[in-house]
């Protein structure tokens, strides 16, 4: 089963099936120099993703209007295709994904925050230094004892951080292996989640893409870059890519309603960015 199929049921899955909006051409252009110029002028930018980012590589969103948990509260049944783990062994990176790695690479993005656990942003080149996924990631295992982790070329099937069976092969260790795919019931990976908070919380930008913030506590994180603090007295700038309206939307310096990847082309020709 994929990822959906696997997590634990939720009664309230919050509001699905929004209405989605999309910029004029020369809207859309507009608001992605003003992006641009924000990019240029930030000192310390984040990254934070949704599943909206991962839509284009072949994965449904969530609550989109074919959405899966859009689907599942209209009584519409998911085909065995829709429900299958092949869903995400196919999926591979969109050209957002490998926009977002050459940011990161040209030092334009410092660090990238996902909620996703598709592993694409490891697979279009983000180095998992510069990447914190919040929710964990389906093709990851992770050593008990070393930490080591163990990322592979498809979904390994866990859910909820337990042993896989396998053994770290790490010489002297022989630790248990657990799935790095965090469940509803499942706490956040604390080192992970209060390193991104941290980040949040000294950077002067985030770019939300993809994502109407919907998950708590994951969905709040963004409107920390907008409240000055000690290590950043001033307030931090927000943007938003998304189809959808977000509870932050009224924060955002640029606000923009259009598919990512096409934002993402013409954001990279303003900042003349090559994406391989």
């Amino acid at each position: 089963l994929d990822y959906n199929s696997r997590l634990l049921p939720m009664r309230n899955k919050g509001l699905c099936g929004d209405t989605e909006y999309r910029e004029t051409t020369e809207a859309l252009r507009t608001k992605v120099q003003d992006l641009a110029s924000l990019i240029r002028e930030s000192k310390m930018c984040i990254i934070f993703t949704g599943a909206g980012i991962s839509t284009s590589s072949g994965i449904p969103d969530f609550r989109g209007p074919n959405g899966v948990w859009t689907k599942e509260l209209k009584g519409v049944k998911l085909k065995k295709e829709e429900k299958s783990a092949e869903l995400f062994n196919r999926a591979r990176p969109s050209f957002s994904h490998y926009a977002v790695a050459s940011l990161v690479e040209m030092n334009l993005v410092h660090h990238v925050i996902s909620q996703n656990v598709d592993g694409l942003h490891l697979r279009s080149g983000v180095p998992s230094s510069k990447l914190s996924e919040l929710h964990g990631n389906i093709c990851m295992e992770i050593c008990d004892v070393c930490k080591t982790q163990y990322f592979h070329d498809r979904d390994i099937g866990g859910m909820g951080l337990r042993p896989t069976g396998r053994i770290c092969s790490q010489p002297g260790c022989q630790g248990t292996l657990r799935d790095f795919a965090v469940d509803w019931d499942t706490e956040l990976p604390q080192d992970i989640f209060r390193h991104a908070r941290r980040l949040m919380r000294d950077a002067d930008l985030c770019i939300c893409v993809g994502t109407s913030l919907r998950i708590r506590p994951a969905g709040n994180m963004p409107h920390a870059v907008t409240q000055p603090n000690k290590s950043r007295p001033q307030k931090g700038k927000l943007s938003i890519i998304n189809l959808q309206e977000t509870h932050l939307d009224k924060k955002c310096s640029v606000r923009i309603f259009h598919e990512c990847d096409e934002v993402f082309r013409l954001l990279c020709e303003e900042l003349a960015v090559f994406v391989d």
